[in-house]
């Protein structure tokens, strides 16, 4: 009986030893886990603590941008953005329509100084280098002297050749041109050589010699010297200056024309002896220097800057291209009379008008709202007029149905900026997720039953 007991004694202190072995393990397991979620925990704040100070370091500005109708709009830009950034919310902002002439520029009063920014650059740059009290200006606008040496390279490449054969140069000529000079291993500067008027230091006076552009910069002959290499001697070099468009020169320092150009570092906002006076005879010839000097400044970057706007643009024309192609898809309603004289116009008719709109998300479920963004303030008119017509007729012939309510319930106007706001009923804003799915919807029917409701 002793031996029964001992062994049985034996047993319990095993299965004691046993339960706070796994006892021991389990609270051991939950002191691990506790620690690595502290320890994660810790990690994270001192992430988030990291991150907020790099942001709180980040460089930001406050800017007012005016446009070309008289409006502006203040934004805030900081120094991770770039002008292709800055340009895409302005995009947002005008609903303009996001084609590749559209450029921010600033403007200096005091120097007469106005230059387009690359879309490359850093904006918050060289706004900081304004003084305090500058009275200088950023502008949102187009410039077709943007990229027009994309679309006509032969201007500035073959630009000794006449000008009607620079003209009827085929589409396919100007692709090649633009692969040979910009798409091989280096980009290929413009051969440009000419007389230029350069003023001379802190005098209104201007004296002619003849300049030559290269890809470190411009050189000049000196008198009764040859065109060789060795006889050129260095005027600038692109590293640490900008080209401006100048503007009253003629008046200000008796410049020789009106068309003149400076190069000068970016911080230099006075007037000083280290900017350089450059004018030309006509402004065919201004467009070439100014040009070739981006070429030759920003090289490859010049061109990306390029396909990037293209490829904005073009994804911003895709709605309009989704309305077009969906009218071949639709089933057509019933004929319509013509526009001209009908007081129901024919809602293919109108969506050839419609075609140029731009498409916004104003509110979100269950309050969705688009905005119709016109072109100009004469189509902005007509379609206003053929929708109310079509809202008068119904209502004009004492026997007429009564148009059964549509997903529309609210139209609002904006003359201002040749805009139609449409505000549509809760129970249709579920089908829309987003812009294309908008898109994809507004078809013929809707359209035609849009005008019968209005």
């Amino acid at each position: 009986a002793s031996v029964s007991s001992k062994e049985q004694n034996k047993r319990e202190a095993l299965r004691e030893r046993k339960q706070k072995e796994s006892q021991w393990r389990a609270g051991d397991a939950m002191t691990r886990g506790r620690e690595e979620i502290e320890a994660q925990i810790k990690a994270d704040k001192i992430k988030m603590a990291l991150e907020k100070l790099k942001e709180a370091k980040v460089k930001k500005l406050v800017v007012k941008v005016l446009i070309k109708d008289g409006s502006s709009k203040t934004l805030m830009v900081d120094e991770r953005q770039n002008v292709r950034d800055v340009l895409d919310n302005l995009f947002e902002k005008t609903h303009c329509d996001c084609n590749v002439d559209w450029s921010l520029y600033e403007t200096n009063p005091d120097l007469n100084l106005e230059r387009g920014f690359e879309d490359h650059e850093n904006l918050v740059e060289p706004l900081s280098g304004w003084t305090r009290d500058s009275e200088n200006k950023l502008h949102f606008d187009e410039r077709e002297d943007k990229y027009e040496v994309f679309k006509n390279p032969q201007n500035y490449y073959l630009w000794k050749k006449d000008k009607q054969t620079l003209k009827d140069m085929r589409d396919k000529d100007k692709e090649l041109l633009i692969e040979e000079n910009f798409c091989g291993t280096s980009i290929k500067v413009p051969d440009l050589e000419g007389a230029l008027y350069l003023r001379e230091d802190g005098k209104k006076s201007w004296k002619q010699k003849l300049f030559l552009l290269r890809a470190s910069g411009i050189y000049y002959a000196p008198k009764g010297k040859s065109k060789t290499s060795r006889d050129l001697v260095c005027f600038v070099q692109f590293d640490n200056v900008n080209v401006y468009y100048a503007k009253d020169l003629k008046s200000k320092y008796k410049a020789p024309t009106d068309y003149c150009f400076v190069l000068k570092h970016p911080q230099i906002q006075k007037d000083s002896q280290y900017i350089k006076y450059l004018c030309c005879d006509d402004p065919w010839t201004l467009n070439l220097w100014v040009t070739g000097i981006r070429i030759a400044k920003y090289g490859a970057a010049f061109y990306n800057n390029y396909k990037t706007a293209v490829k904005k643009t073009s994804s911003g024309s895709a709605w309009a291209n989704r309305i077009t192609s969906s009218t071949g898809s639709s089933p057509s309603p019933a004929p319509s009379p013509s526009l001209s004289g009908s007081p129901h116009p024919s809602p293919s008719k109108l969506l050839s008008f419609l075609h140029p709109v731009y498409f916004t998300n104003l509110l979100p479920p269950p309050h969705l709202s688009f905005h119709l963004h016109l072109k100009s303030p004469s189509l902005f008119c007509l379609t206003l007029s053929l929708l109310f017509q079509a809202k008068h007729a119904s209502q004009a012939n004492g026997h007429a149905t009564k148009p059964q309510p549509g997903p529309v319930s609210q139209v609002r106007t904006d003359r201002a900026n040749n805009s139609v706001l449409l505000l549509f009923k809760g129970q249709y804003c579920s089908r829309w997720s987003n812009h294309r799915s908008f898109v994809s919807w507004l078809h013929l029917d809707v359209l035609h039953q849009f005008i019968e409701c209005h």
